[in-house]
């Protein structure tokens, strides 16, 4: 009988391990719809689960993905701390601004910038970004860098 619990033990562990390494799979894409002007990060109506689509689809957080491009004209400021993401995403006509203010923006998986984008040029105040992998690299005009 305890060889039967012990083996139901390593089944039940290596199910959680499995859903753990693939959760981030399922990350939910968050696009900034902010009108022009200063906006908030975390006002729901300035996030969409569509590009261009309508405002009030909540914020992103830890697990999801938060993606800027040509249909959010609006200033991005964060007015929250220890924002977590799983990746952030600058796409192709996003001109805005990231104003983190003093906090860290941190990110779980990437930090992409896709060209070319307006002006080619993403400003970004204050704060720090994070990216926490153990494999980090930049691309630049089509040249890779590893970090590592």
């Amino acid at each position: 009988m305890k060889i039967l619990n012990v083996f139901n033990f390593k089944r039940l562990w290596l199910a959680a391990l499995i859903f753990l390494s693939i959760s981030h799979a399922w990350a939910i894409p968050y696009y900034w719809v902010a009108p022009a002007g200063a906006q908030v990060w975390n006002d729901p109506q300035n996030w969409s689960l569509t590009s261009g689509g309508s405002g009030g689809a909540g914020v992103p957080g830890l697990s999801d993905d938060a993606i800027f491009d040509s249909n959010g004209v609006g200033d991005c400021l964060v007015d929250i701390t220890g924002l977590e993401v799983e990746s952030l995403t600058f796409e192709t006509g996003f001109g805005g601004l990231i104003d983190l203010g003093s906090t860290t923006l941190s990110t779980q998986q990437i930090v992409n910038f896709q060209t070319p984008m307006e002006n080619g040029i993403v400003r970004i105040l204050g704060g720090k970004i994070q990216i926490q992998t153990s494999n980090l690299a930049i691309e630049l005009n089509g040249i890779t860098d590893d970090l590592n």
